[in-house]
């Protein structure tokens, strides 16, 4: 039997218009249309996160960061790893090594210096006051066989693991000054030649063309489809020495392939400084905005358990950094991916570096980390590159004033097939000159235009310098005094 109406109701369906326009079936309309917004909203929220992490995606574009998930697929069959030291291979991929391995993927391990040089460590390896040019090599010995110890935990053969045995501490030296054959570096081991008989080159001369030398060979023997090395942005000395080392023997070698770092070492990195087995890497909040496309490499449990446990046999730098160490063991490592960059060409016109906002810059630094307290104009923050027909024009901003007593310099490398040429630039008030540092220096008299105002310093060369040249490697340093304030990365720039 059908259900009796009462008056002035109609059926659903029925079309009644007065019912459709009532505030109640407005007010139910809205809602439904707000829950089938939301309901979308979520889908589209759940999208975004990969399958076996709880942390969205980051875009590039997004204002909190740029982090994206990886594994060790897109690599290829060969990876060389690079490290400064023995240990920083295993604190930055020992994860990755494990992946790699897993796949059947050839992986080789660069370790450059011996770590050899500090005198903590000695002092506590040899349980002397005042350790001896041998006490420091034995530590040398000892470390080394560390990195062979905790490779072989994590799968890796003997044989995979080079050591070119330079001493610890000289990568900055053997990059700025010690590059020539005939300008060779003394470490604390009290040799300029490598003392080590495990040795890649048996008594390598310690100068930069040599290292780079060794790296450019290395490259070229195994081909690697993906080379691992130090983050330009990398506080220490011999990690930022390292990255334009290998940046070097990248172009030198021709290299194709591709390229990944790693960061170790910086004031606000890892965070906490802890053993903290269940929390995520995060890379520093100020590299999220500049530097590296930084990706996160998902760990298992038994990968995360066996890189804490190889760690454990870094016994020497464990006695004076042993939480440091600790803070690496994470569900995620760490790989960066640098951008690739190319200056602007502007013809017959003039850059305006006094523009609001700087024009042409190819290079961001972060702020507040000059080694100068209180000087800032010593703390770069962005670089400025571009070529005209006739000129080259290159600019410096500060988080401060730019200041005639604070010497600025301009630092190139310059690639023309096997050849390269040198360019050191400095700066100090409106005074500019070339300096002549290695043997390939560029030698140049000429006058060199100075500007500067308010936070920007430029200068402009004659276009000539960077004629046939293919691509560059820039840089920028501050100097108080005798005290240096900041430099920035080396920025890879094609030509």
């Amino acid at each position: 039997m059908g259900k009796v109406l009462k008056a002035g109701h109609a059926p659903a369906g029925s079309g009644d218009q007065s019912t459709r326009s009532s505030p109640v079936f407005f007010t139910r309309w809205v809602h439904t249309c707000l829950l089938a917004v939301g309901m979308l909203l979520c889908l589209l929220l759940v999208s975004l996160i990969p399958v076996g992490c709880s942390t969205p995606v980051w875009d590039r574009k997004a204002p909190e960061g740029k982090l994206t998930v990886t594994d060790v697929t897109p690599m290829g069959k060969r990876v060389l790893v690079i490290a400064p030291h023995p240990d920083d291979e295993s604190l930055a991929t020992a994860g990755l090594i494990q992946q790699a391995l897993k796949q059947n993927v050839e992986v080789k391990v660069v370790i450059i210096t011996a770590g050899d040089s500090s005198k903590s460590a000695a002092r506590l390896f040899s349980l002397k006051d005042k350790p001896s040019e041998t006490d420091f090599r034995l530590v040398g010995d000892a470390r080394c066989q560390e990195t062979r110890d905790a490779m072989s935990m994590l799968g890796l053969p003997r044989r995979n693991t080079i050591f070119l045995a330079y001493a610890d501490g000289s990568l900055n030296s053997l990059w700025n000054v010690s590059w020539d054959y005939n300008h060779l570096h003394t470490g604390r081991n009290g040799a300029d030649h490598s003392p080590y008989a495990f040795a890649y080159e048996k008594n390598a001369p310690c100068c930069g063309s040599n290292l780079e030398k060794n790296l450019n060979s290395i490259i070229k023997d195994l081909e690697p489809t993906s080379i691992i090395y130090p983050d330009a942005e990398d506080v220490h000395h011999d990690h930022w020495a390292a990255n334009a080392f290998v940046q070097y023997a990248v172009l030198s070698s021709h290299y194709r392939g591709k390229e990944y770092t790693y960061l170790v070492h910086r004031h606000d990195f890892p965070e906490p400084r802890s053993l903290a087995p269940l929390r995520a890497l995060e890379p520093p909040k100020i590299l999220k905005s500049i530097g590296s496309i930084w990706q996160r490499l998902p760990l298992s449990r038994r990968e995360e358990s066996n890189k804490e446990s190889a760690l454990k046999l870094y016994t020497i730098p464990r006695m004076m950094k042993e939480t440091f160490i600790d803070s690496f063991v994470r569900r995620n490592e760490l790989l960066g991916i640098v951008e690739k960059a190319k200056p602007k060409r502007i013809g017959n016109k003039k850059p305006d570096f006094t523009a609001r906002r700087m024009p042409y810059v190819v290079t961001e630094d972060p702020s507040y980390d000059s080694a100068v307290p209180g000087m800032d104009g010593s703390d770069l923050t962005k670089v400025a590159f571009c070529t005209g027909d006739s000129r080259a024009y290159l600019a410096v901003e500060t988080k401060g004033y730019a200041l005639d007593s604070i010497t600025y310099a301009f630092r190139l490398r310059l690639f023309k097939e096997s050849k390269v040429d040198r360019l050191d630039i400095k700066v100090l008030g409106k005074r500019a000159h070339c300096e002549r540092l290695a043997s390939n220096s560029i030698r140049f008299n000429g006058r060199i235009p100075v500007s500067m105002r308010e936070n920007r310093l430029w200068i402009d060369v004659p276009i000539s310098f960077f004629s046939g040249k293919n691509a560059c490697l820039l840089s920028v340093d501050s100097t108080v005094g005798s005290s240096r304030g900041d430099r920035t990365a080396w920025r890879r720039l094609t030509l």
